[in-house]
């Protein structure tokens, strides 16, 4: 199940802090409004709704992570079940 949370973000000093905090630890932007009197302020604010991936998604990524770590790891020889294609020459035209 996915987690969402709503944000008032503004355009005052450290107005998207929490936001940006947010977005490093993996939440996304599922939508943004507009909020304010409409021109009659001088400032900005923005509600923002953001998404966190629920615990079936967070542990895909991490299998997917292992599994990258773990090529990352290897000798960078193929495996055997790796089917090796032929590479031709530089300069070698195709026959045909």
């Amino acid at each position: 199940m996915d987690t969402q949370q709503a944000l008032v973000v503004t355009d005052a000093p450290g107005g998207l802090d929490a936001l940006n905090d947010h977005l490093r630890q993996g939440w996304r932007v599922v939508s943004v409004a507009p909020m304010g009197g409409g021109g009659q302020t001088d400032g900005f604010a923005a509600l923002v709704v953001i998404e966190r991936a629920g615990p079936a998604v967070e542990a895909v990524l991490e299998q997917l992570a292992e599994e990258v770590e773990e090529v990352l790891e290897g000798d960078g020889a193929p495996d055997e079940s790796a089917e090796v294609l032929p590479v031709r020459p530089p300069g070698e035209r195709l026959r045909g």
